[in-house]
């Protein structure tokens, strides 16, 4: 007799992984991947207000993973923030966030992994994140400071408005 095994699912063993940290408001805020600019009953959300914060929020992570998935789906992919001062965390990494923000802020951590080694690398997720817009208003999301230019800013060279870094992770 044949043995079956439960059903699931299951990822190959030539995994890499990749750690983005950034001051833009990646917040998972469970609007699925339909975001709707529309409430409930209906009605259309005014964009400009406070109120449409996790549309916002659910744009900027569909922008980020929908650019993710340019080369490759991403295997796994979580999404965390926590406060940190911005001195200490450069201290800790090599490419440092910019000037232009500094004191107490919002940091979100994005973690992906890929079962296609070779599909992304650092350079080329930072080249293909630069200049992606997204909504970088602090009372539209809930980022620390304004996002300069409303833009990912993964450029290494630009040491004022950087605003995403990127990192080879060992594990999510």
């Amino acid at each position: 007799m044949a043995t079956f095994h439960d059903a699931g699912e299951f990822i190959g063993a030539n995994i890499e992984f990749f750690s983005i940290f950034s001051l833009i408001d990646f917040s998972d805020s469970d609007m699925g991947a339909n975001a709707s600019s529309y409430k409930g009953d209906g009605t259309k959300l005014d964009l400009t207000n406070v109120e449409s914060k996790p549309y916002h929020q659910a744009q900027n992570l569909n922008i980020l993973i929908q650019s993710i998935g340019f080369r490759c789906q991403p295997a796994m992919i979580s999404v965390n923030s926590q406060v940190i001062t911005v001195s200490a965390f450069n201290n800790a990494h090599s490419v440092n966030l910019g000037s232009a923000y500094t004191g107490t802020q919002t940091l979100w951590t994005i973690k992906f992994a890929s079962e296609n080694p070779g599909a992304w690398n650092i350079t080329l997720l930072q080249d293909e994140l630069k200049g992606m817009p997204i909504e970088g208003s602090t009372v539209l999301t809930d980022s620390t400071s304004n996002i300069v230019g409303n833009i990912i800013n993964t450029n290494v060279d630009d040491n004022v408005n950087r605003n995403t870094i990127i990192e080879m992770a060992e594990i999510l």
